[in-house]
């Protein structure tokens, strides 16, 4: 799981959850980067306001979607969409998507 931490409340040892950009689209630190004290310090430098991190506190089952689960899920993601991927990107949201209605259904 992950949470959504002002830099004010960042601490050395929290584990990045997603890469962190520059206002120029440059990687400043990479997913998966444990937060030093001198990260803290290039990121206030940088005035990122916030970050994702893992929390450590996952409840979430891990489990596999199999195929009858994932056709169920893409039904009804497909009846709430108007467009059809086109992209690699557009699809990785519908993947998305198909994970989320898995571990959360919804009528």
């Amino acid at each position: 799981m992950t949470v959504t931490i002002s830099i004010e409340r960042l601490e050395s040892g929290m584990v990045l959850a997603e890469p962190i950009y520059n206002r120029f689209g440059q990687v400043l630190l990479n997913k998966g980067v444990r937060i030093s004290d001198r990260h803290l310090n290039v990121l206030k430098t940088w005035g990122i306001p916030q970050v994702l991190v893992e929390d450590g506190q996952s409840t979430e089952k891990q489990f596999e979607i199999n195929e009858e689960m994932r056709n169920r899920a893409l039904a009804k993601i497909n009846k709430r969409l108007f467009w059809t991927p086109k992209t690699p990107l557009e699809e990785e949201i519908i993947q998305l998507a198909i994970q989320q209605a898995v571990q959360h259904p919804w009528p």
